[in-house]
């Protein structure tokens, strides 16, 4: 998955790695036919995204069980007050 535009614009970033994740890295760079950075930008842009859709799944999933509680309490509250009125 590309998920960067080639042609964006570019900040140079230094930064450490582990040295087996680095190794495994330019592993896989090779292997795919990458630079470097771009392996390495994408597989943050990847993550980036990943992470993203986690925090919107966990959103909504969390008014989901708001809503679902909402719900239920309305609909007891309703059976509740049709019970008094008989």
């Amino acid at each position: 998955m590309n998920t960067l535009p080639r042609n964006s614009k570019k900040e140079k970033v230094n930064f450490f790695f582990p040295s087996e994740l680095n190794r495994r890295a330019s592993k896989a760079a090779t292997d795919l036919g990458f630079s470097y950075s771009e392996l390495v930008r994408q597989a943050l842009a990847e993550f980036l995204e990943r992470i993203e859709r986690e925090r919107i799944n966990r959103e909504i999933t969390e008014a989901s069980e708001f809503f679902y509680d909402t719900e239920k309490r309305l609909a007891d509250e309703w059976r509740s007050s049709e019970t008094r009125l008989k």
